[in-house]
């Protein structure tokens, strides 16, 4: 993950930019050990449940081109 965060610290040169979309809370829990804006996917019928932990929810990709 240390990795990770370099990478995007030398391509954006800042994190801020950065959010990661997942439909699992593992996906969150990723995105939180980097210190990235987590984006929670949850489409109508899926598994996954929001973890309280994300920094958004959407119920459809289309949905994130607002938060950006």
């Amino acid at each position: 993950m240390r990795r990770l965060i370099r990478i995007i610290k030398l391509v954006l040169r800042k994190v801020n930019n950065v959010f990661y979309v997942g439909d699992r809370d593992l996906d969150i829990e990723s995105a939180n050990n980097a210190n990235i804006k987590s984006i929670f996917y949850k489409p109508e019928n899926s598994y996954g449940e929001p973890t309280g932990e994300e920094t958004y929810i959407v119920y459809d990709l289309l949905e994130i081109a607002d938060l950006l």
